[in-house]
Formats: C-alpha cells, structure tokens, sequence
C-alpha cells in the first residue's frame, strides 16, 4: 500500500471511530424555554429548562421543602429586566439574576441571586443573594404536569411572574413605572410643545389621560383635535366616545359610538374588530338608559 492510501484509510478509519463514540442524539427531558415579554415599558426575559412530573410527587418529595432549589432543570433559571423594576415591593436594579426557590407546603422563598454561572444549585451561596421575599402558594384545581414561568395579568405599569408545576402556583407582582417618562413626552410633544403636533401625538396624549384618570376635559380637547386631522381613523372616533361615556356624557357617546361603527364597517382594509368595540359600547350605553 502505498503512502497516499495509507493515509485515506487511517482517515476513513478517524470518521469511523468518531462516529461510533458520538452521543446518540435524543429529546431532553427537561426541555430548554425562553421567553421574552414586554411588560409596561420594560422587557423581561427568562431562560429556563421546564422538567415535567411523570407521575412523581412534586414538592415535598421530588423537590424538598426548605431547601434551595434551581427553579427547573439543568443551569441556574435565568431572568433579566432592561430596566429597573419592583420586584414584589423591593427595588430591583436592570439586570439578569438567577432565579430560585425554596418550597414549603404554605409559601414559597422566591431568591434574586446575583451569581448566573452556576450550573444549577451547585455551589449556592445566600451572600450573594440579591434579596429573598415570600409568596403564598395557591393550590391549582388541575395541575400542571410541565414547570412553567410566566409573565401573566398585565396592566399598564406591570405584570405578575408565575411560577406554576404540580398543584403549585406563586404569583410575584412586578411593578415598573412608566408614568414619569410617559408624562415628560406628553409634556415635550403636546402640551409644551414648539411645532405643530401630530395626530397621533395628540391621541396618545389624550388615550394615557383617560386611561390613567387625569385631566378628561383636557382628554377630550386632544382627542376632538386628532379626530379633526383625521375623521375617518374610527379607532380615535371610538376612543372620543368611550371618554365621553366615562365624562358621562351619553349623547355625545352614542352619537360617537355609532359614527365609529359606521366608519369601521367602511374601511376597505377591515373593521379590525371595531365594528364589536362599537357595539359593546352601545349596548353599555343603553343599558345605563335603561337603568335610569
């Protein structure tokens, strides 16, 4: 044989044995998730591996009550915020923290934990816990047979992050306060404002307003100057009314309510669901005539 086949064979033979020692490639158990969710201004992200229970006692036998735990499988669950949050009432500064648990049957010590590089809870140490709080534990009437966190119960300034496996549930309430920031621009585009103000500017302005309960007169003056740049946006036609409704004006109401189902059922690119909005709103309207 000579020097070149020596060498295509000792290769061929190299992929063989490589081959024969690769790992066989299958499901893992505990599969790996992540997820990334705007909550009020900020985003919140969490990587995390979710074990599911195959028949197993969950808490208080697969995982033990008072001892420190992962929160899933495999590496450290991970969670991060882009901005600075309220963590259950403590202030939690932009960043990404391990998360972890440790259950008991009542409530369960939900830890922010400054180290990420652990390989589960391998080599925990409390000092370097960001901060500890404790969260009642709500029996589910179904349980879940894989673990889960999520982001759940939104509203404007915030969400809850739930942590659900077995017929366990805790509920964490994040807070972020967007207001301050919202308020600055209404300030800077609208109400201060050096140039002419758009529409939209004007609608956004108008729609935080209402929604938060501040000035509604004020409200509805940006809203009637929005509708007069752009009287066929039925979405803005329909937000005049429902702040009409909750200024309890309900000729003015009814009039907008019926001119926005109108213009929605016109569009040539779809209602988008306007058509049902409007609706709701008039049968609301005529429910409270009814009433009186």
């Amino acid at each position: 044989m000579n020097v070149l086949s020596t060498l295509v064979a000792s290769a061929a033979i190299a992929v063989l044995a490589n081959a024969s020692n690769a790992q066989i490639a299958t499901p893992p158990a505990s599969p790996h998730a992540q997820l990334t969710q705007q909550v009020g201004m900020a985003t919140v992200t969490l990587d995390y591996s979710r074990p599911s229970m195959k028949g197993r006692e969950i808490f208080g036998g697969l995982i033990s009550y008072g001892q420190i735990w992962r929160a899933g499988a495999n590496a450290s669950t991970k969670i991060s915020f882009d901005q600075d949050v309220d963590f259950a009432g403590n202030a939690v500064p932009a960043g990404t923290y391990a998360l972890y648990l440790i259950p008991n049957a009542k409530q369960f010590t939900v830890i922010l934990h400054k180290n990420t590089q652990l390989w589960g809870a391998g080599g925990y140490n409390a000092d370097d816990d960001l901060l500890r709080v404790e969260i009642p534990v709500t029996r589910l009437a179904t349980p879940a047979e894989s673990f889960t966190i999520d982001l759940q119960n939104f509203h404007r300034n915030g969400a809850e992050l739930v942590i659900r496996w077995a017929d366990v549930q805790v509920a964490v309430p994040l807070l972020i306060d967007g207001d301050p920031a919202i308020l600055a621009e209404i300030d800077a585009k609208v109400v201060n404002a050096t140039g002419p103000v758009s529409a939209s500017d004007y609608f956004s302005a108008a729609a935080f307003y209402h929604e938060t309960g501040r000035d509604l007169g004020l409200a509805a003056g940006w809203m009637d100057n929005a509708i007069a740049m752009q009287p066929q946006a039925f979405w803005m036609v329909l937000a005049r009314a429902e702040l009409a409704y909750d200024m309890g004006d309900m000729e003015r109401a009814k009039q907008g309510g019926e001119r926005a189902r109108q213009l929605a059922s016109e569009s040539p690119s779809g209602d988008y669901g306007y058509v049902g909005r409007s609706n709701l709103l008039l049968k609301k309207i005529a429910a409270s005539s009814n009433d009186a």
